[in-house]
Order: C-alpha cells, then structure tokens, then sequence
C-alpha cells in the first residue's frame, strides 16, 4: 500500500489527514507487516500460503481463512 492508496482510502471515508501523520500510518502499516513475517518465521512458515495465513496474523485457534 502506498501514499496514494492510503490517502484514496481516507478519502472515500470523507476523512482528511493532515501532513504529520502519514509517516505515523506509513511506520504503524510496517510495523503490522514485520510482526506478521516475524510470525511466519517464528511458525516456521518458509513460504506464506492462503492456508498459513492465520500463522500470519496471529490467529492460531483458527487454521481456515
């Protein structure tokens, strides 16, 4: 997701963001994503798959996306 997407989604929720804090959305979104490959690493998940995914975000009582 970039800059653009970002804000096109705001947008058509008839939210408007200030300057400051798109690098705040920018930093949080990584961070969302570096915890889920940690996940993946962790879980020992060498190639992410529709069927892993739950590993990836963390929801392990559940194994069906």
């Amino acid at each position: 997701m970039n800059i653009k997407d970002i804000k096109s989604t705001f947008k058509h929720h008839n939210v408007q963001l200030s300057k400051d804090v798109i690098p705040l959305i920018d930093f949080h979104l990584r961070a969302v994503v570096n915890a889920m490959a940690e996940r993946c690493k962790n879980g020992n998940v060498k190639r992410l798959k529709v069927d892993d995914f739950y590993i990836a975000v963390g929801d392990l009582k559940r194994n069906k996306y």
